[in-house]
């Protein structure tokens, strides 16, 4: 959370290379893949930036009925909203 404060709206590409194995990672907890994709979306903000989108959308697709009732999941719609703000 902390790298996306400090570089919200930079669409910085080396930013999104260390962030997108944590969000894909399917070992990692919701929480956890919610967070970072929250963190992409501030950082590449108002950007559409294709590889931000992809990373958010890919997990999307791979969690399960029950994973997607999680209360963090609104985390994701939210990152994915923030890439588009603006466009």
């Amino acid at each position: 959370m902390g790298l996306s404060m400090a570089y919200a709206g930079s669409a910085r590409a080396d930013l999104l290379d260390v962030i997108t194995p944590i969000i894909l990672d399917s070992g990692n907890s919701t929480e956890l893949q919610a967070i970072a994709s929250l963190s992409i979306g501030m950082i590449f903000c108002g950007s559409c930036d294709e590889d931000a989108t992809e990373s958010i959308i890919q997990i999307l697709l791979e969690k399960t009925e029950k994973d997607l009732e999680h209360s963090f999941t609104r985390l994701f719609a939210l990152g994915l909203g923030l890439l588009f703000l603006g466009q």
